[in-house]
């Protein structure tokens, strides 16, 4: 029996993989090269910044009774915190919000960006009128991308109107430099303790180094 190890930089790359150790391998099955490639690929991964503006909206319907809607945009990415654009009183069903904004993002291949459309009303809740999704491994051979794209429905209704969007990925390297504590909390009956450190981004988490009988630790050490 031979056991082949295989480390990708991406899942991307991984899934060609795969396609070429099926066309050549007939006896594995694709469940046995997922679980060996996914469970070596490098734990080294590329984070970006996510710059997203929400340029402007037309054809939306109706919603308010004197023919008009009061739109604003609920802009989230996947474990992120949502963002709230601006609402467009009485805009005759064209909004301009040309409103930007950054998300920090960890993991590309699962990241979605999500944009709801909603009504605003005086009274009562606000309507949903549409909602956009990108997975943003679809735009990982566009760095920039920009276009108008239509509404889809929210909770089975129907819908009519597009959005565009400007999305900008950039690649970033994230580093964290643990350099010192002072004036750690005694844990161990000889008045001292043995402290590290746990850092996490993210679904990522990583450990420093212990240094034994020290209150005022220095680690000096990069993530």
């Amino acid at each position: 029996t031979r056991t082949y190890y295989f480390v990708a930089s991406t899942f991307g790359i991984q899934k060609e993989w795969i396609s070429s150790i099926e066309d050549h391998c007939g006896a594995l099955s694709k469940e046995d090269i997922l679980a060996i490639s996914r469970s070596n690929i490098s734990n080294e991964r590329d984070y970006c910044n996510l710059y997203v503006k929400i340029v402007e909206a037309k054809n939306l319907p109706a919603m308010d009774i004197i023919g008009t809607s009061d739109p604003y945009c609920i802009v989230n990415v996947t474990n992120q915190k949502s963002y709230r654009t601006r609402t467009i009183w009485r805009d005759n069903n064209h909004p301009l919000w040309g409103e930007e904004i950054n998300f920090p993002v960890d993991d590309q291949e699962r990241a979605i960006l999500t944009i709801v459309v909603n009504d605003e009303d005086a009274i009562g809740a606000d309507d949903p009128i549409g909602c956009l999704e990108i997975p943003l491994n679809t735009l990982q051979n566009q760095k920039t991308f920009e276009k108008w794209l239509p509404l889809q429905p929210v909770e089975y209704k129907e819908v009519s109107g597009e959005i565009t969007v400007s999305v900008n990925i950039k690649n970033t390297k994230l580093t964290v430099t643990i350099i010192e504590a002072r004036d750690l909390i005694a844990k161990d009956i000889n008045g001292l303790s043995d402290p590290f450190v746990k850092v996490t981004f993210g679904k990522k988490t990583k450990t420093s180094k212990i240094i034994k009988n020290n209150l005022n630790p220095y680690y000096n050490q990069d993530f």
